[in-house]
């Protein structure tokens, strides 16, 4: 269910809009993650882990467009990054851990972050970071180290480029 956060405690906001049979119970709550990068950068991410997964399985890496957005631990506000969310919660619920990165020059993680040396805008950063995900995944005893794929977005070639690079290499 949706909330907003106060000095009071959380109160439900939107209630209504939600039938009442919807199954809030069954959805997964992302764990916030960090990892470094290869130039040792501290990466974040949430982490959509498929209830009861205890074997090594399948992975996914959502690729959600440029460096400014960020991707949070809940419904974002707006419509596309919304539905990419709950495409995360159904991709898991049907046995995928799945990673949303938030990649460097990005907002809300401090201005080291947003202005991190040695990176182009839109470019090769986020491939940079897609790829630090994908080895971080592959670090993980639930997640199978050569099923590790990629869906989503991402802003022109670099999205291209970093799918080609996952098919040929074999991350």
């Amino acid at each position: 269910m949706p909330y907003r956060v106060t000095d009071k405690g959380r109160e439900m906001i939107a209630a209504s809009t939600l039938p009442s049979d919807f199954p809030s119970g069954q959805l997964i709550v992302p764990k916030q993650v960090v990892f470094k990068s290869e130039d040792g950068l501290d990466l974040h991410g949430q982490l959509f882990v498929p209830a009861g997964r205890t074997k090594p399985g399948p992975a996914l890496i959502f690729m959600h467009g440029g460096p400014i957005r960020q991707m949070m631990l809940g419904f974002h506000y707006m419509d596309y990054y919304h539905n990419a969310y709950a495409m995360n919660e159904y991709l898991a619920s049907r046995g995928y851990v799945v990673l949303s990165v938030n990649y460097r020059l990005g907002i809300m993680y401090g201005r080291e972050f947003r202005e991190a040396p040695n990176t182009v805008w839109r470019g090769a950063a986020e491939y940079k970071d897609i790829v630090a995900g994908a080895k971080y995944l592959q670090s993980l005893p639930i997640v199978d180290a050569r099923k590790v794929g990629l869906w989503g977005r991402l802003s022109h070639r670099v999205g291209t480029s970093a799918q080609l690079g996952f098919v040929c290499c074999g991350r």
